[in-house]
């Protein structure tokens, strides 16, 4: 048999399929997984990057491995298993954080108000992320809600939101937030676009 690197699978699936089918190695599977499901393994952290270079840790899960082991908002991230984070990009160390539920990942962090960073071991967790993190009204006749991603379960959630609008709330005009959605399934995007137009409409790729 002959070795193929994955940038020649990603070419034979792009002739075979279509130039919007990508290729997951099988370290990718959370990535996957994420984008189906809304669900990772992780420690319950969102991170950011501060101007001079620094990660600090900018959001905490309520109840996750990350709160259960004391971290809080503003604390430094400043080396996963072992290796210092220095220089690497944000997206390279959000994957070396995520990893399959039930393992474990040791950050080094250094808390607000200490002069010496301390090493903390998690293990990860499933985590969900809300399909629609928020919903609610901008004015008398007006609902807005934001769609985060097209998981397996978005479609269902953008109807009870958009019943507890119209329904509940009044609403009689929806700002439908799509800004920074990660993409997903497409049954469920069209499932949605189901619910604004006629039945059974085919979407065409853009």
């Amino acid at each position: 048999l002959h070795r193929v690197d994955r940038r020649q699978r990603q070419m034979c699936i792009r002739d075979r399929l279509d130039p919007y089918t990508i290729y997951y190695p099988e370290e990718k599977m959370e990535d996957v997984r994420f984008i189906s499901t809304g669900e990772y393994g992780g420690i319950g952290i969102t991170i950011k990057e501060k101007w001079d270079g620094k990660f600090i840790i900018a959001n905490i899960l309520e109840g996750g491995p990350a709160e259960g082991a004391g971290l809080q908002i503003g604390d430094e991230l400043i080396s996963i298993k072992g290796r210092s984070i220095e220089e690497e990009g944000i997206d390279l160390i959000s994957g070396q954080i995520k990893g399959t539920s039930g393992t474990e990942v040791e950050i080094g962090v250094l808390k607000m108000g200490e002069q010496s960073p301390s090493t903390v071991t998690l293990v990860r967790e499933k985590i969900k992320r809300p399909d629609i993190p928020y919903h609610g009204m901008i004015s008398d006749k007006t609902g807005y809600l934001i769609l985060d991603k097209f998981t397996n379960t978005a479609s269902a959630e953008v109807k009870k939101s958009l019943i507890y609008l119209t329904d509940s709330l009044g609403a009689e005009n929806i700002v439908f937030d799509l800004r920074g959605n990660g993409g997903g399934l497409l049954r469920e995007a069209v499932n949605i676009v189901n619910f604004f137009c006629l039945l059974n409409t085919s979407p065409s790729p853009r």
